[in-house]
């Protein structure tokens, strides 16, 4: 029986991947970012937390902690929005506020 290779389209870092189906023969990896849906550079939670994301409390869909209103306003997260409008916020992410 032959031992799978790996592939650019596997899920697995294998081969000589710099990241997961990325670099050495894959396809170049991107650049890490707050919203690639991926747990990377320092974030503590998939595009959160670490020191260029927002923190996960204000992506968690609660008011919590000092937020004014659910996830923006307070001393971490983006100010709050009018009512029913989308500001652009901080990294460039959209969000509804309050």
């Amino acid at each position: 029986v032959a031992e799978h290779e790996g592939s650019c389209d596997d899920n697995i870092r294998n081969r000589e991947e710099a990241g997961l189906d990325c670099g050495g023969e894959c396809p170049a990896c991107l650049e890490p970012t707050c919203t690639d849906s991926v747990q990377n550079q320092d974030e503590e939670g998939i595009d959160c937390g670490g020191a260029s994301c927002l923190p996960c409390s204000c992506l968690d869909g609660e008011r919590g902690g000092d937020e004014e209103d659910v996830d923006c306003g307070g001393s971490l997260c983006p100010p709050c929005c009018q009512q029913d409008s989308v500001c652009s916020g901080p990294l460039g992410l959209d969000y509804r506020g309050c």
